[in-house]
């Protein structure tokens, strides 16, 4: 059996607090996609996704889109959350990604699977400050325990892509949703 090159996890868990408890992956943009909807479909090329939640978002999230393997967030953050579904990964490369990035960009993908050569992965550098999420790994380069991600990859001899050096729509996939402003800039629209 073929194994695909590279799985896609989503990290939908946290609990929203500074948007007032807000499920972030199903904010509705403009198009009326959830954010969820819009990282499946920018990612649905590579066929296999991951998305880690907490238990309550289940139902929804499965209402949005039952194509993809849902698994069970701890709520310990993303570094225990990703160490949830790595036992369960098969390809040699995994994509990284929150779920609450509103413009997913699939040519960040490759564009960093490609820097990654000979490399266990590699990140994008945000003023000067490797970004774990996005990011692309090496599933057999897996470090261990940690209790974040940054310290999860840090053993892990990783390739880096300065900011400046992507496109202004991979850039702009870099942009997560934190803060009530964020929503407003976004044009996203709360679930219901």
């Amino acid at each position: 059996m073929d194994l695909p090159l590279i799985e896609i996890v989503l990290l939908a868990g946290g609990e929203g607090r500074r948007l007032g408890g807000l499920p972030k992956p199903l904010l509705r943009g403009p198009d009326g996609r959830t954010l969820l909807e819009r990282a499946l479909w920018a990612y649905r090329a590579y066929g296999v996704a991951w998305v880690v939640a907490p238990q309550v978002l289940h139902p929804p999230l499965r209402a949005v889109s039952p194509s993809f393997r849902l698994l069970d967030d701890p709520g310990e953050g993303p570094a225990v959350a990703l160490q949830v579904v790595w036992p369960a990964l098969s390809a040699e490369w995994i994509w990284v990604a929150a779920a609450d990035h509103p413009d997913p960009e699939v040519s960040l993908v490759e564009r960093l699977r490609l820097a990654a050569a000979g490399h266990a992965g590699a990140q994008v550098l945000r003023q000067g400050i490797a970004q774990p999420m996005p990011g692309i790994y090496r599933r057999t380069a897996w470090a261990g325990p940690a209790r974040s991600l940054r310290a999860l990859f840090a053993p892990l001899d990783l390739a880096q892509i300065d900011e400046a050096e992507l496109t202004p729509s991979e850039r702009a996939s870099l942009e997560d949703v934190d803060l009530p402003t964020d929503v407003s800039r976004h044009g996203l629209l709360r679930p219901g």
